[in-house]
């Protein structure tokens, strides 16, 4: 987890894949406050606190005391979530009119997200995929209807064909729960590592062997006015490692096996040249001698 920028009223930062960004209401609900665990929502005051005394912050964030900044850790006010396999750039609020603004321009969805993702199948030309999202398709998931919901749209754009499976970008018109998720499923291009949305509805899951160790999904960009004062913001985040990892593995399965080398004695001649006759070995022969053997015979008298 990194902090990327950081202000009285809010905080953007970087979470890693595997950390939920709050506590489900069940989980709060079922086990006792020790049990709970991690999330992002917990684990970042403290290293907010720890910025600031590093930055020697004073006023409302803390009273400077001999010397030292005391900081009260404030908790922290949720806008925006992003799945626990999800890895990428999201903001938090940290006053109560840093909340109201964020969370207007996110209902308003003038805020710019733009995701990095890894599908199964193959997609050539950009798709603008626009449905009514419900919170019960039918079986318990949340899904497209084709007469209620919620409107949500998604713009996908192919970047790079790997074999049996596309590195796409998506960008979001609207901001649904689980909307990049579920209209890629619904595209028949579910997400590598999609353990949710990879059946259709009263559907056996479909087999994924892309061998992705989560859901490859990456917020890489997310951008909005200031709350004080609407100025642009724009924070940009590189894929990590394991994303990174994963698409390189990818790109080299879609190359196949490097050819063998010919085991013939031919393997020694130059490239491009592997119809040539071996060479022979030995010394070479003498200048000499490459007259003698390349001198036309003349014809000789039959012996009678």
């Amino acid at each position: 987890m990194r902090i990327l920028h950081l202000e009285p009223g809010f905080v953007v930062v970087d979470k890693p894949a595997g950390l939920a960004t709050v506590l489900h209401p069940e989980e709060r609900e079922r086990l006792p406050r020790g049990a709970w665990p991690d999330t992002l929502e917990r684990l970042l005051p403290p290293l907010i606190a720890r910025a600031e005394r590093q930055r020697g912050a004073q006023g409302r964030a803390g009273v400077k005391v001999q010397g030292a900044v005391r900081v009260r850790m404030t908790p922290l006010r949720v806008v925006q979530r992003l799945d626990i396999g999800t890895s990428g750039v999201l903001v938090f609020a940290r006053t109560r009119s840093a909340e109201r603004a964020l969370a207007n321009q996110f209902r308003r969805h003038s805020v710019q997200r733009r995701y990095l993702a890894v599908v199964q199948g193959v997609l050539r030309q950009p798709r603008r995929v626009e449905s009514l999202l419900v919170e019960n398709r039918g079986d318990g998931l949340r899904g497209s209807h084709p007469s209620r919901g919620r409107r949500a749209v998604t713009h996908v754009t192919p970047q790079e064909a790997l074999g049996d499976c596309t590195l796409i970008g998506c960008r979001l018109e609207t901001g649904r729960t689980h909307q990049i998720r579920i209209h890629l499923a619904e595209a028949g291009l579910p997400l590598c590592g999609e353990t949710l949305y990879n059946r259709p509805r009263f559907g056996e899951p479909v087999a994924d062997c892309s061998g992705a160790p989560r859901i490859m999904l990456h917020a890489g960009e997310l951008g909005f006015a200031h709350p004080d004062g609407g100025r642009p913001l724009s924070f940009n985040v590189p894929a990590p490692a394991d994303f990174q990892a994963f698409v390189a593995g990818l790109r080299r399965r879609a190359a196949g096996p490097q050819s063998a080398p010919d085991p013939s004695p031919a393997q020694d001649a130059e490239p491009g040249a592997w119809h040539r006759a071996p060479r022979p070995s030995g010394p070479a022969p003498s200048r000499d001698t490459r007259r003698r053997a390349t001198k036309p015979t003349r014809g000789r008298k039959r012996a009678k």
